[in-house]
């Protein structure tokens, strides 16, 4: 209860301080709408009921921009939940351009930290977020206080004070879930061509009490939760090449299941390699290559999970993606095959 007091007061302070400068001027806000809908068909190998076409994003976003340096942004999936129909909420945030150096954001939003969690899902070349991700960061999206501060022309230090849990984990999207605060911290180094990030977050994932199977009480207890990560990024301009690299390493208790069905009581070290490899042949063509490997406890053997992608874009006009990839799972043989359409306004 003391947690939940303590986030609200947080966010409080930080609506009223935009809703103190909204106030100081008396013009009128820019409204813009934006959406995106991908239709999705995906062919997973020995993996009967998962094959055919999908709605796999239909999002709607609003965003306010007021001449007093504030921004706000809301935008909502309708395609959300394992049937992909329910409605989500995803961005809900203001943020105040305090000065040239100095931006605060408040709300739920992106966490600033590594690629596959601060991009956007409608932006990943692969489609899709990795394992890692799935698993310790579903959604991506944090809720409370960040600061991004200009240390010099080409570095970034950005600061944040979060609930410990992401707007999608399975632990906070089950009834009775609760969550404590977590800090993350990125230092951002960009150049024309190229961009170095390099971080971590430190908080603490939550206990609860549940039944097990036979119906007898389970008390999971809290765990410590930390990451740390390097993340680079360098574009070449010939050939037309991008290459990105994450190396990644963390503790933390796995939360699949959630609370009503926990698969793991205890947290365990995890580690993640991610590599990209973008090639631009053509203005309107792409090739991506992602690799990853995802080990989620790195003193156990045989859990580790290794996916090759290969994908195709090409883009017919503007707003408008058509892919084909496929995915090699070296760890499993569940291979998958996906041809996507995506259109945005």
């Amino acid at each position: 209860m003391h947690g939940c007091r303590r986030w609200l007061i947080l966010i409080g302070i930080g609506s009223l301080l935009i809703a103190g400068v909204q106030a100081q001027s008396s013009k009128s806000p820019e409204v813009s709408l934006s959406g995106v809908l991908r239709v999705q068909w995906s062919d997973r190998a020995n993996a009967s009921g998962t094959d055919g076409f999908d709605v796999r994003l239909a999002r709607i976003a609003a965003e306010v921009r007021h001449p007093r340096n504030l921004q706000g942004r809301i935008s909502v999936e309708f395609a959300g939940g394992a049937s992909a129909r329910e409605a989500q909420l995803l961005d809900a945030y203001g943020r105040w351009q305090a000065s040239e150096s100095l931006t605060l954001w408040v709300g739920q939003l992106l966490l600033p930290l590594f690629y596959d969690v601060r991009t956007s899902s409608t932006r990943i070349e692969a489609l899709e977020r990795t394992n890692l991700v799935n698993t310790y960061f579903a959604g991506a999206r944090g809720r409370g206080i960040a600061l991004d501060y200009a240390v010099a022309p080409s570095t970034m230090l950005q600061v944040g004070l979060w609930n410990s849990l992401t707007n999608n984990d399975p632990q906070a999207t089950t009834r009775g879930a609760r969550a404590h605060g977590m800090a993350s911290l990125n230092l951002r180094y960009e150049t024309g061509n190229y961009q170095a990030n390099i971080g971590g977050l430190w908080g603490e994932r939550p206990g609860f009490q549940t039944r097990d199977p036979q119906n007898n009480p389970l008390l999971v207890p809290s765990a410590a939760r930390r990451t740390w990560y390097i993340d680079q990024e360098l574009r070449l301009r010939r050939p037309h090449l991008t290459l990105r690299g994450t190396y990644l390493e963390g503790r933390d208790r796995n939360p699949t299941g959630g609370v009503s069905a926990p698969q793991f009581l205890a947290p365990s070290d995890y580690r993640a390699i991610t590599v990209y490899a973008i090639y631009q042949a053509r203005p309107d063509q792409q090739i991506v290559l992602r690799w990853e490997d995802f080990d989620p406890d790195t003193t156990r053997q045989g859990d580790s999970l290794r996916t090759l992608g290969l994908f195709y874009h090409y883009f017919p006009m503007q707003g408008v993606r058509l892919t084909l990839g496929y995915e090699w799972a070296e760890t499993t043989t569940r291979h998958r095959a996906i041809g996507a359409v995506q259109y945005q306004f």
